[in-house]
């Protein structure tokens, strides 16, 4: 499997990786991607801007 990066960013990585015999053993250790999406969380710009470190907050209201 070769995976590379792609974007306007300064600097790329590719990887290779070798898949050898019993991944079909270990493919049921870890959580599958529609696991992941089925916990999707939909948040709105405010949210997102703030998880970006785009809006700086004063103070943490997070607990309120």
């Amino acid at each position: 499997i070769l995976l590379v990066s792609f974007g306007s960013g300064a600097g790329s990585d590719a990887f290779h990786i070798e898949v050898r015999d019993g991944i079909e053993a270990a493919q049921d250790l870890a959580p599958k991607t529609m696991d992941y999406v089925s916990r999707k969380e939909y948040i709105d710009y405010a949210i997102y801007a703030r998880f970006r470190r785009m809006i700086k907050m004063l103070h943490d209201f997070s607990g309120y």
